[in-house]
């Protein structure tokens, strides 16, 4: 007995895993970058790419926003496990969509992906929505399905979307969004 009283000391006391901080700059380069301040990778999707095995649950993507470099024009940037995409402090990164790609979004986030944050984002375009978080099921086929959870959208810029500027799909829980502006629709 005592030592399971001990086993469980020592735990409750044992350092956290830390989440990894990867960088993203529109200087940066997917090539050479290994995600670090100094060496930056350059897409957003190719941090959150499965295949490339970059971000883990948990870890936090900070996007640089320097004036002049803060654009990203990319298609599709989708969360597949929880993390925090953000701008970094004192800049402002903008992810910035095509209106003219059929059936895209900005930013999707999956049922896997819950417990994400968006924070400090501009986010524009996207034919269908600029953050769309999605339900693992189709209509009348698996009516047990998920959707993303535990969402947090805060500090963000969300505008000028073909359709909606923030889609949330049935299934999806405790959603919440505060100090974000919201235009053009």
């Amino acid at each position: 007995m005592r030592i399971l009283a001990l086993y469980c000391a020592t735990l409750a006391f044992a350092p956290a895993a830390t989440a990894a901080e990867w960088f993203v700059s529109t200087a940066g380069s997917d090539a050479t970058g290994n995600g670090s301040f100094a060496q930056p990778y350059r897409t957003i999707t190719h941090v959150l790419d499965p295949a490339n095995e970059i971000v883990q649950a948990g870890d936090i993507v900070t996007l640089r926003g320097l004036p002049g470099s803060n654009v990203y024009a990319e298609v599709d940037v989708r969360l597949r496990v929880p993390l925090t995409l953000r701008s970094r402090a004192g800049e402002w990164a903008h992810i910035a969509c095509p209106l003219n790609v059929p059936d895209s979004v900005c930013v999707q986030i999956d049922p896997e992906a819950s417990g994400s944050r968006l924070s400090r984002l501009e986010i524009s375009g996207g034919l269908y929505y600029g953050v769309f978080l999605q339900t693992d099921w189709e209509s009348g086929g698996n009516p047990g399905g998920a959707g993303a959870s535990n969402i947090i959208v805060e500090d963000c810029k969300i505008h000028d979307t073909g359709r909606d500027a923030i889609k949330i799909t049935p299934k999806c829980n405790d959603v919440t969004i505060r100090r974000t502006e919201i235009w053009n629709s």
